[in-house]
Protein backbone atom coordinates (compact mmCIF):
# COMPACT_ATOMS: atom_id res chain seq x y z
CA UNK A 1 0.00 0.00 0.00
CA UNK A 2 1.45 3.06 -0.94
CA UNK A 3 1.57 5.65 1.99
CA UNK A 4 3.13 8.83 1.31
CA UNK A 5 5.48 9.88 4.66
CA UNK A 6 3.25 12.51 5.97
CA UNK A 7 0.27 9.56 6.34
CA UNK A 8 1.88 7.05 7.84
CA UNK A 9 1.61 5.76 11.66
CA UNK A 10 4.09 3.73 13.05
CA UNK A 11 2.79 4.00 16.40
CA UNK A 12 1.71 0.38 18.00
CA UNK A 13 -0.90 2.27 19.99
CA UNK A 14 -2.61 4.03 17.15
CA UNK A 15 -2.67 1.16 15.20
CA UNK A 16 -3.98 -1.36 17.59
CA UNK A 17 -6.96 1.42 18.31
CA UNK A 18 -7.61 1.42 14.65
CA UNK A 19 -8.16 -1.95 14.59
CA UNK A 20 -10.24 -2.01 17.56
CA UNK A 21 -12.17 0.36 16.10
CA UNK A 22 -12.32 -1.99 12.30
CA UNK A 23 -11.64 -5.47 13.11
CA UNK A 24 -13.53 -6.60 10.16
CA UNK A 25 -10.46 -7.95 8.16
CA UNK A 26 -9.43 -9.08 4.94
CA UNK A 27 -7.08 -11.57 5.02
CA UNK A 28 -4.88 -12.36 1.82
CA UNK A 29 -2.55 -14.79 0.84
CA UNK A 30 -1.12 -16.98 -2.12
CA UNK A 31 -2.43 -20.49 -3.00
CA UNK A 32 -0.93 -22.70 -5.59
CA UNK A 33 -0.28 -19.20 -7.54
CA UNK A 34 -4.08 -17.97 -6.55
CA UNK A 35 -4.75 -15.22 -4.43
CA UNK A 36 -6.87 -15.99 -1.43
CA UNK A 37 -9.06 -13.66 0.16
CA UNK A 38 -11.31 -14.56 3.00
CA UNK A 39 -13.17 -11.73 5.58
CA UNK A 40 -13.46 -12.36 9.30
CA UNK A 41 -13.52 -10.45 12.74
CA UNK A 42 -10.56 -9.75 14.40
CA UNK A 43 -10.68 -9.93 18.67
CA UNK A 44 -7.59 -8.20 19.20
CA UNK A 45 -4.03 -7.31 19.08
CA UNK A 46 -2.05 -8.61 21.56
CA UNK A 47 1.71 -8.72 21.73
CA UNK A 48 2.00 -8.60 17.95
CA UNK A 49 -0.56 -11.29 17.13
CA UNK A 50 -4.11 -10.79 16.20
CA UNK A 51 -6.56 -13.36 17.16
CA UNK A 52 -9.60 -14.48 14.82
CA UNK A 53 -11.37 -17.64 13.89
CA UNK A 54 -12.45 -19.43 10.27
CA UNK A 55 -14.56 -22.04 9.46
CA UNK A 56 -12.99 -25.15 9.00
CA UNK A 57 -13.96 -25.45 5.33
CA UNK A 58 -12.58 -22.39 4.64
CA UNK A 59 -8.95 -21.90 2.41
CA UNK A 60 -7.54 -19.93 5.51
CA UNK A 61 -8.08 -22.90 7.65
CA UNK A 62 -5.25 -24.98 5.49
CA UNK A 63 -3.05 -22.01 4.83
CA UNK A 64 0.56 -23.07 4.88
CA UNK A 65 2.07 -21.42 8.57
CA UNK A 66 5.18 -20.71 6.53
CA UNK A 67 3.98 -18.50 3.61
CA UNK A 68 2.93 -14.85 4.58
CA UNK A 69 -0.20 -13.54 4.96
CA UNK A 70 -1.63 -9.71 4.96
CA UNK A 71 -4.49 -8.51 7.12
CA UNK A 72 -6.48 -5.69 5.43
CA UNK A 73 -8.40 -3.55 8.17
CA UNK A 74 -10.30 -0.31 6.43
CA UNK A 75 -11.37 2.52 7.98
CA UNK A 76 -13.34 5.49 7.06
CA UNK A 77 -12.87 6.79 3.54
CA UNK A 78 -14.19 9.64 1.47
CA UNK A 79 -13.62 11.38 -1.90
CA UNK A 80 -11.80 14.77 -2.21
CA UNK A 81 -12.98 17.27 -4.73
CA UNK A 82 -10.63 19.71 -5.68
CA UNK A 83 -12.78 22.25 -5.24
CA UNK A 84 -11.85 22.05 -1.73
CA UNK A 85 -8.46 23.54 -2.13
CA UNK A 86 -7.91 27.04 -1.98
CA UNK A 87 -5.25 26.80 -5.06
CA UNK A 88 -6.69 25.48 -8.88
CA UNK A 89 -3.49 23.18 -8.75
CA UNK A 90 -4.83 20.49 -7.31
CA UNK A 91 -6.53 16.69 -8.67
CA UNK A 92 -9.21 14.80 -6.91
CA UNK A 93 -7.99 12.44 -4.58
CA UNK A 94 -9.59 9.70 -1.75
CA UNK A 95 -8.50 10.10 1.86
CA UNK A 96 -9.20 7.09 3.89
CA UNK A 97 -7.60 5.41 7.08
CA UNK A 98 -6.60 1.68 6.28
CA UNK A 99 -3.72 -0.91 8.36
CA UNK A 100 -1.99 -3.69 6.21
CA UNK A 101 -0.36 -6.01 8.81
CA UNK A 102 1.96 -8.59 7.54
CA UNK A 103 3.16 -12.03 9.19
CA UNK A 104 2.46 -15.36 9.37
CA UNK A 105 -0.80 -17.93 10.38
CA UNK A 106 0.08 -19.57 13.53
CA UNK A 107 -3.53 -22.33 13.58
CA UNK A 108 -4.76 -23.42 17.48
CA UNK A 109 -5.21 -26.69 17.30
CA UNK A 110 -6.30 -27.11 21.33
CA UNK A 111 -10.11 -27.13 21.33
CA UNK A 112 -10.21 -25.71 24.86
CA UNK A 113 -8.53 -22.39 22.94
CA UNK A 114 -10.90 -22.39 19.89
CA UNK A 115 -13.65 -22.49 22.64
CA UNK A 116 -12.45 -19.35 24.60
CA UNK A 117 -11.69 -17.41 21.51
CA UNK A 118 -15.10 -18.05 20.25
CA UNK A 119 -16.48 -17.48 23.48
CA UNK A 120 -14.43 -14.07 23.23
CA UNK A 121 -15.99 -12.99 20.03
CA UNK A 122 -19.65 -13.85 21.02
CA UNK A 123 -19.20 -11.69 24.27
CA UNK A 124 -17.69 -8.74 22.30
CA UNK A 125 -20.88 -8.31 20.01
CA UNK A 126 -23.46 -9.89 21.68
CA UNK A 127 -22.99 -8.20 25.07
CA UNK A 128 -23.30 -9.06 28.90
CA UNK A 129 -27.21 -9.65 28.12
CA UNK A 130 -26.41 -11.51 24.60
CA UNK A 131 -26.39 -15.06 23.17
CA UNK A 132 -24.52 -17.36 24.73
CA UNK A 133 -22.10 -19.86 23.40
CA UNK A 134 -22.61 -23.53 24.90
CA UNK A 135 -20.88 -26.51 24.38
CA UNK A 136 -22.53 -29.16 22.69
CA UNK A 137 -20.94 -32.35 21.86
CA UNK A 138 -22.55 -32.70 18.03
CA UNK A 139 -21.12 -28.77 17.63
CA UNK A 140 -18.22 -28.97 15.21
CA UNK A 141 -15.16 -25.94 15.81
Amino acid sequence: MYSPDAFKITDENLIEEFISKNPFALLTSENHGKIEVTHLPINRLKDGKLYGHVAKANIHANVDETKEVCFIFRGEHAYISPTYYETNFNVPTWNYGAVHLYGNIKYIHDNEKVWELLNETTEIYEGQNGWKLQKKKDLKI
